[in-house]
């Protein structure tokens, strides 16, 4: 099954998609992230630090989990996370 392009989210892209299961010619794309992963990251940082933003110390706010290879990974709140990587969502 080809998967929506991640460029122009057409799900039959000729222009982006080099063939199935690649991205822009990338033939080791695989189709998307693994959420698995993500959310044993997220897990692992939350039991580490605790769930507050490691930046401001906002607790009961929404966290994201920032891949930080100097910290090994932070949870950081929205605004914080807009501010230390500008493609957070």
């Amino acid at each position: 099954m080809r998967r929506a392009c991640p460029t122009c989210a057409a799900l039959n892209c000729t222009r982006h998609n080099k063939g199935t299961n690649t991205s822009h010619g990338n033939t080791s794309w695989s189709g998307g992230r693994d959420r698995a992963k993500q959310q044993r990251f997220r897990t692992m940082l939350i039991q580490r630090d605790g769930p507050l933003c490691q930046a401001c110390g906002a607790f009961g706010v929404p966290l994201q989990a920032h891949h930080d290879t100097a910290t090994d990974g932070r949870l950081l709140c929205v605004p914080c996370h807009r501010e230390v990587d500008d493609h957070a969502r």
